[in-house]
């Protein structure tokens, strides 16, 4: 009996990640392969909707009251939130997509406020980097309290990025 459930539920979890990566495929991956879908009309829409939003971390030198991750602390764990893993992880997905020549329309950058920090212009540099590699993309949104900005050294170091 035991191996029985044992398989089954081997072929869930097989069918469940097949799944997954048609729903992947069929929504983002294709669209993000054929860049010359950035001629087409239906461009803008698509670009809305095929936007790439990455969590880089919650860390953050506010504590707004309105901020969800602040407010609900187990969305982003603190064990998860190791800046050398983060950092590595953001380069493994970048690569991958340069070994699929994705065209990514628009990235979002959201995280707690880093602007100001060595972490947050490492992401930038990294970022920087594979575009250098030949990661492509159209633009990049970065939701921001924008308090990097009181800093004349961060404020600095942004610029000239």
């Amino acid at each position: 009996m035991d191996a029985t459930i044992a398989v089954e539920k081997e072929s869930f979890f097989k069918e469940e990640s097949d799944f997954l990566k048609d729903i992947l495929s069929l929504r983002f991956f294709e669209f993000w392969k054929n860049s010359n879908l950035a001629e087409d009309e239906k461009f803008e829409e698509m670009r809305t909707d095929s936007r790439l939003e990455l969590y880089i971390t919650s860390t953050c030198n506010q504590h707004c009251e309105y901020c969800y991750l602040w407010k609900y602390p187990e969305l982003y764990p603190s064990e998860i939130n190791n800046q050398e893993q983060i950092l590595k992880n953001l380069g493994i997905l970048l690569d991958w997509m340069i070994e699929n020549k994705f065209f990514i329309p628009e990235i979002d950058l959201f995280t707690g406020e880093i602007w100001h920090s060595t972490f947050g212009l490492r992401i930038l540099d990294l970022i920087y980097e594979k575009i250098q590699e030949g990661f492509n993309c159209g633009s990049f949104i970065v939701p921001s309290n924008c308090s990097f900005l009181n800093d004349k050294r961060a404020w600095g170091e942004i610029q000239r990025r």
